[in-house]
């Protein structure tokens, strides 16, 4: 496997699952990484090569370290994951030394001629070089020009992310979630622009200057990360004692059921892990309707799916649940069904089919279609 880190991250999590998952009568697992930092979250069996951060050295050293951290591990099969730099590093080691590559990486549904992001197309080398390409979502060339056509060419896969659904215990930060009465919404996710926080807190604020009883809990960030909001919160005359920053949660599921709504405003997505897991924690959920909801769930069954950077329809969306518990649980019942498809065991058998397509036969079990 090469990843640039090893948590905080939808990609970084499904490494660690297909890792802990793989069956170890058949697979021995090694990682390469440019920083350590979460390995303690990985089974002891897995092999570490530190390939350095940005600080630490330059990139044609990290580069060396990546290519000594192969030559070490000595790989039947490379899996590369992301950043850039990292998949085009094992891609070029993999096609000097004759090893399979496979290369993992999110959907993009914007167009290069509609101002895609510049590492969307960054990742194209690394694949052109792999064997094969895998989505985590359904690819469509009309939308994703380059990389539909290239994710065509490879002959690409599409593996479903997979989530450990109702979590035994928490393995990370406590959450510290209030027992009063107010109507609890919560948001997971990273705190950038695509994925329009403002929108959240204006809900938020309206729904509280409006006389209901509400918090708030964002899990991904802290207060410094979005300075907005106080802006926001004043503007509509509502102060942030109900609004709780809860910083990187590794798994806020483990405290799902505390929740009554989960709101997520984001407009560019991959593919929305967040969604699905609320799904399997039994939340009504509230987004935007884009292709990486639209694709996993349908609009009014499994969830509401408003139009993105529409902060009026939004709020409407989470006032109508907030009032109408019987509508929260047909979506709840309904929601808990989607995530049927995006099992562990799913999504690991999907990959051990790709990697037996390219496995020398010399390793002994068959080769899978």
């Amino acid at each position: 496997m090469a990843i640039g880190r090893l948590y905080k991250g939808g990609a970084e999590t499904q490494c660690r699952l297909l890792c802990e998952a793989l069956d170890r009568k058949r697979f021995e697992v090694g990682v390469v990484t440019f920083s350590e930092d979460g390995k303690q979250n990985y089974p002891k069996d897995v092999s570490f090569y530190c390939a350095g951060t940005r600080g630490e050295c330059c990139l044609p050293v990290r580069m060396g370290k990546i290519f000594r951290g192969a030559s070490d591990f000595k790989p039947d099969i490379i899996h590369a994951w992301l950043p850039e730099i990292m998949a085009l590093t094992v891609a070029l080691y993999g096609s000097i030394r004759g090893i399979p590559v496979i290369t993992s990486r999110r959907t993009t549904y914007m167009s290069i001629f509609k101002g895609g992001s510049l590492r969307d197309y960054l990742n194209i080398p690394a694949e052109l070089l792999s064997k094969t390409v895998v989505s985590n979502a359904d690819v469509d060339v009309a939308n994703s020009l380059l990389y539909g056509s290239v994710f065509k060419f490879k002959r690409g896969k599409v593996v479903r992310n997979a989530f450990r659904l109702f979590p035994e215990k928490n393995a990370g930060k406590i959450l510290e979630i209030s027992k009063d009465r107010n109507f609890k919404i919560v948001y997971v996710g990273r705190f950038i622009p695509s994925k329009r926080l403002d929108i959240l807190f204006e809900t938020y604020a309206r729904l509280k200057s409006g006389g209901t009883r509400v918090s708030l809990y964002l899990c991904g960030g802290t207060a410094c990360d979005f300075p907005e909001s106080e802006r926001i919160l004043a503007k509509y005359g509502a102060d942030s004692s109900d609004v709780h920053f809860m910083g990187f949660v590794q798994d806020w599921t483990s405290f799902g059921e505390a929740f009554d709504l989960f709101a997520f405003p984001s407009v560019l997505e991959g593919m929305s892990n967040a969604v699905v897991e609320a799904f399997s924690c039994g939340l009504p959920v509230v987004a935007c309707d884009i292709p990486a909801n639209s694709s996993i769930c349908k609009n009014g069954r499994d969830a509401v799916l408003v139009p993105p950077n529409d902060a009026g329809a939004f709020f409407k969306a989470v006032k109508l649940l907030v009032s109408d518990s019987n509508r929260r649980e047909e979506l709840a019942k309904s929601a808990r069904i989607v995530t049927e498809n995006f099992t562990l065991e799913k999504m690991v058998s999907e990959y051990v089919s790709i990697y037996s397509n390219y496995l020398p036969d010399t390793l002994g079990s068959a080769r899978e279609s």
